[in-house]
């Protein structure tokens, strides 16, 4: 009776190490199926990609006129490069690194937030 207590145990850890390992793995798959019990499965769908206006709108006034609308005077971001990689750094160390940005449009820049990546 004790063996097939071990054996029959032996066998449920065997598949509990199991199942994750395959889930992790069929993961591209379409038939995927989320195991609740892993942070990694949960996926959230992708979003759709904004379409550019295939006219360009025009702003009808008051009375009635339309006129053409006029091209947005606003700031535009160029950066030197958008990642940078700090490699291996020791707990508690302090790391600067600088990233330029350049404003090449006609009106002011003004950065109201930032969020680390």
């Amino acid at each position: 009776m004790c063996f097939y207590k071990w054996l029959i145990t032996l066998i449920i850890i065997s598949l509990i190490s199991v199942l994750p390992a395959q889930a992790q793995s069929d993961k591209d798959d379409s038939t995927f199926i989320p195991n609740p019990f892993l942070r990694d499965d949960i996926r959230t769908p992708p979003k759709p990609k904004p379409q550019p206006p295939k006219k360009r709108i025009k702003e009808v006034t008051k009375s009635g006129k339309t006129i053409s609308a006029q091209p947005l005077n606003r700031a535009k971001v160029s950066f030197d490069h958008m990642k940078f990689d700090f490699g291996s750094i020791a707990a508690g160390a302090t790391i600067t690194h600088n990233f330029p940005i350049n404003n090449i449009g006609p009106d002011s820049l003004y950065i109201s937030r930032i969020r680390p990546g």
